[in-house]
Order: structure tokens, then C-alpha cells, then sequence
């Protein structure tokens, strides 16, 4: 490198200026598909390690469009056994908000114990298989391996999942708020 190239080294001030600017960058945001696609290996089933793919379930893009659409206010799924409902219904809608939008989330479980038999047997597989979303998988506590889940689940990334369930007092649930819900079983 010669003298004329060298380039002086970065100030504090302009350090500081140019972490402001990418943080407050707008983000380009990627569709249900794209994003699912692009981050989500499978955890289960056939195609266990291979990446998630719409062509195999052709169902599931038109649901992704219309998740982006944006325009209803509900959104019913029902299906034959083993047809993707969890995966592409509640587990990759529920994971793209709180990776993607770094949204908190909000589900709801007819029971609090089937909350935790969801986590792991679908959140989890995906979570462990997908290098991309391995960070959100909480070191301790709630959701973490052998983290009990009570109401909420703190991912790596600090943001939350708080889990709803029918019975308890009304305390539990007032007063937290989600610009989306999702409901299971």
C-alpha cells in the first residue's frame, strides 16, 4: 500500500455515525415465502435437513400470500393430518415475526402443557436445524432445553412469546398486547 492510498484511520465520531446510520437503515422485508425459504431447514419428517421448500406443499404459498396480503383480520387453517397446518400455520408465521419484524408474539394453547409439547416438538426441530435461528433459542429458562414454559418465552434475541391458555386469572393476559395472534388446537 502506498502513501497516496492509505487511508487515515476512522475517528470515534465517525464510528459512531456510521453504527447510527445502519441501524436505523430501512430494512428491506422479506415475504412469509422468502423468508421461510431462505432460513428454515426441516427439523421432522421427510425432508428432515433439507431446506423448507412451497413447491412441496403448493398449498402453502398461496397461505403465504395471503398472510402478506394483509388484509384480512382472521385467517382459519384446517386440513388433513400431517398437511403442514403447524409448520406453515403457526411455527414459520410465528418464528418470521420475531426474527424478521423482531416483533414479540402472542399464541394460544387450549393448555399451558400443550404450549411446552409444541415448542418441542415443532418449534424446536426447526430452531435447532435452521443456522439462522439457532440464536433465538433461549440459553435458560422457559424454552430452553429443559426450561419449563409457564407464559412466556424469552428468546435469545430478547424478544418474547407469550403464551395464552384457557383458565387462570384474567391478570396473566391483560394488558399485553401483539399486533398478531395465533392460536392452536
Amino acid at each position: 500500500m502506498t502513501a497516496a492510498t492509505a487511508q487515515p484511520p476512522k475517528t470515534a465520531r465517525q464510528i459512531a455515525r456510521r453504527s447510527h446510520l445502519e441501524r436505523f437503515a430501512v430494512r428491506s422485508i422479506r415475504s412469509h415465502k422468502e423468508w421461510a425459504e431462505s432460513h428454515v431447514i426441516l427439523g421432522a419428517g421427510p425432508y428432515k435437513n433439507q431446506p423448507f421448500r412451497v413447491a412441496r406443499q403448493p398449498f402453502t404459498g398461496l397461505l403465504f400470500e395471503e398472510f402478506d396480503r394483509g388484509c384480512w383480520n382472521e385467517i382459519y387453517i384446517s386440513g388433513p393430518s400431517q398437511s403442514s397446518k403447524s409448520l406453515c400455520g403457526f411455527v414459520i408465521p410465528t418464528l418470521r415475526d420475531v426474527h424478521e419484524l423482531r416483533l414479540d408474539a402472542l399464541v394460544g394453547t387450549p393448555e399451558a402443557d400443550m404450549m411446552s409439547d409444541k415448542w418441542d416438538k415443532d418449534f424446536m426441530p426447526v430452531l435447532d436445524n435452521s443456522p439462522a435461528l439457532t440464536h433465538l433459542i433461549p440459553k435458560h429458562g422457559p424454552g430452553s432445553k429443559g426450561g419449563r414454559i409457564k407464559d412466556r418465552i424469552t428468546l435469545g434475541s430478547g424478544i418474547d412469546i407469550k403464551i395464552m391458555t384457557r383458565g387462570g386469572s384474567d391478570t396473566n393476559k391483560a394488558g399485553y398486547s401483539a399486533p398478531r395472534i395465533r392460536l392452536t388446537e
